[in-house]
């Protein structure tokens, strides 16, 4: 047998499988299993165990690479089907940090590995993440380049064939438990954003360290800050050819701002049932809360923005399962999914009242946790900027 026969590539590792509804709910069922073995005041060795079983049975189940190609490591599902698996996964999961994770470990992580990474880099990297043996991160953002994500100062100076890098990255989810992360670095500083490359760097390699950072919510995902200081890297790490980075970069962003929210159909489905049952048992004045029109107006506005958003979610999968330009469309769906869920969280609190704001309350913590929606891939500021451009008023 030669060489190419031999070789095990992400395809044959992986067992690939047709949608199926019913089996994503009992998938879903099992990850939240695994996940409630480990409260969130459990020791951090329980929680980390708990998350790789729940994280291993996601991947399982096609929630991390469903949507790719299978000879990509995917089960070869349309991406509508994947935002479909996603928002079931929304709506049952009892874990929205965990959720989170998984869509941008799907329409991130491994769609960016699945276009720009090399063969060799695939069945190193995307084929452990399709089989959920091995964690992602994505380390663009620096401190002091947030909206300005290509402004960034960290270096990768070539050294014959290799590379060194040194600089520091913030706000990188999943930063704690990541094996490894696509890091974005200048190799010719001089040319500016076209000079930027994206490396593939092992985060257990000399000088690299990990500096857990704490946030307002979604708080079973760790973030991370990642330095790097001097880590030599070897060339075959390199994404692409060097000063690939940009186009890296924009190609990921285009997946990440049309898919990575898709969940929240599930959650705010989830939130806006529990609203109505409240409305529809909670009595005060000798009447249903429903049948005050505040308050029923108030939860038709929360169905409205939902089913708004669901439109817009499911018009972005069907263009990119058609082939068809999702440029305008994906900034459109990240700011409409993501205030759809801001709001309708805040409305959700207004209508629980106090019982909303004590401890463990779910409609507080789906408020904390929709605010990440409105900076990710981008400020809605940035989205409102990229529509306005593309409509010619800029």
């Amino acid at each position: 047998m030669n060489e190419m026969n031999e070789r095990v590539t992400a395809t044959d590792q992986v067992p690939t499988q047709r949608f199926d509804a019913e089996r994503l709910e009992r998938a879903v069922a099992s990850i939240n299993a695994a996940l409630e073995r480990a409260p969130t005041t459990a020791a951090e060795t329980q929680i980390d165990e708990a998350f790789h079983a729940a994280w291993r049975l996601a991947a399982a189940a096609g929630l991390l690479t469903g949507h790719l190609p299978e000879d990509r490591g995917g089960h070869g599902w349309t991406v509508s089907e994947a935002v479909r698996a996603q928002e079931l996964l929304g709506l049952r999961c009892v874990d929205a940090g965990f959720v989170f994770a998984v869509n941008v470990a799907a329409f991130s992580h491994a769609s960016t590995l699945a276009e720009c990474a090399s063969a060799d880099q695939r069945d190193r990297y995307l084929g452990p993440l399709s089989r959920g043996e091995r964690v992602m991160g994505y380390a663009i953002t620096e401190p002091d380049a947030g909206s300005d994500a290509l402004a960034l100062t960290s270096r990768a100076q070539a050294e014959g064939a290799n590379y060194r890098l040194s600089g520091e990255k913030i706000y990188v989810t999943l930063g704690g438990r990541a094996d490894f992360a696509l890091v974005f670095a200048s190799t010719a500083p001089e040319r500016g954003a076209w000079g930027l490359s994206a490396f593939l760097v092992d985060l257990d390699l000399p000088g690299v360290s990990v500096t857990a950072m704490t946030k307002a919510g979604l708080d079973s995902v760790p973030m991370a800050r990642l330095r790097f200081d001097e880590v030599r890297l070897p060339a075959d790490v390199l994404v692409g050819k060097p000063g690939a980075g940009r186009g890296i970069f924009d190609a990921s962003q285009l997946w990440e701002r049309s898919f990575v929210l898709a969940a929240q159909i599930g959650t705010m489905q989830r939130q806006l049932d529990a609203v109505i049952e409240h409305a529809r048992n909670r009595e005060q004045f000798g009447a249903r809360i429903g049948s005050f029109q505040a308050v029923s107006h108030r939860i038709v506005d929360m169905r409205l923005r939902l089913e708004n958003a669901r439109l817009l979610q499911y018009e972005a999968a069907r263009r990119k399962d058609a082939g068809e330009s999702l440029r305008e469309l994906s900034a459109l769906v990240k700011l409409q999914v993501s205030e759809a869920f801001t709001a309708n969280s805040l409305d959700a609190v207004r209508v629980f009242g106090g019982a909303a704001y004590v401890d463990e309350a779910l409609a507080v913590a789906d408020l904390r946790d929709s605010l990440a929606g409105l900076l990710i891939a981008g400020t809605n500021d940035v989205q409102k900027n990229i529509v306005a451009s593309l409509m010619g008023l800029k």
